[in-house]
């Protein structure tokens, strides 16, 4: 359909795209990504993970409570956080999608997903690239088998 075709369709419904557009972005979404947030907290207290759990209004993190850095009571030392993948502008230019539920059902350009966090300077490797790659490697096959989809990219 062109640009022209599609305009056209959306002035003759416009009323129509307006009720969608509230529909999904105060009912729809924060429905879906509630649950996601419950179902992300029940998986995290049956394997013994820690995190926040309110993506919508704040932020979705999980990691494993040996993660947590010694003598801290709420400093990781890495973590899992519900994200968008690198280079996602959230919307800001046409190149973009424009809603999160279209990444989450990867009907758009972009994805939303689980991504990898680090304290690098926890870590020790903070601009170390072969520290890191170590650091990944001894763990990546566990995460895989828990669901996770490793994505090489930082």
């Amino acid at each position: 359909m062109s640009k022209t075709t599609a305009g056209g369709l959306i002035i003759r419904n416009l009323r129509l795209f307006e009720d969608a557009t509230k529909l999904l972005y105060f009912e729809v979404e924060p429905k879906i990504f509630g649950e996601i947030d419950r179902i992300s907290e029940r998986w995290a207290d049956h394997h013994k993970w820690d995190g926040a759990f309110d993506w919508w209004n704040s932020e979705l993190w999980l990691a494993p409570r040996n993660w947590m850095v010694a003598g801290s009571d709420a400093k990781w030392f890495a973590w899992f956080e519900l994200s968008m993948r690198r280079g996602d502008d959230e919307g800001e230019t046409e190149k973009s999608d424009y809603w999160y539920l279209t990444r989450l059902c990867g009907v758009g350009a972009n994805a939303i997903g689980f991504k990898w966090y680090e304290d690098g300077d926890v870590l020790g490797t903070r601009g170390n690239r072969i520290k890191w790659k170590a650091f990944v490697r001894e763990r990546v096959q566990l995460f895989e088998k828990l669901g996770f989809e490793f994505e090489e990219e930082r």
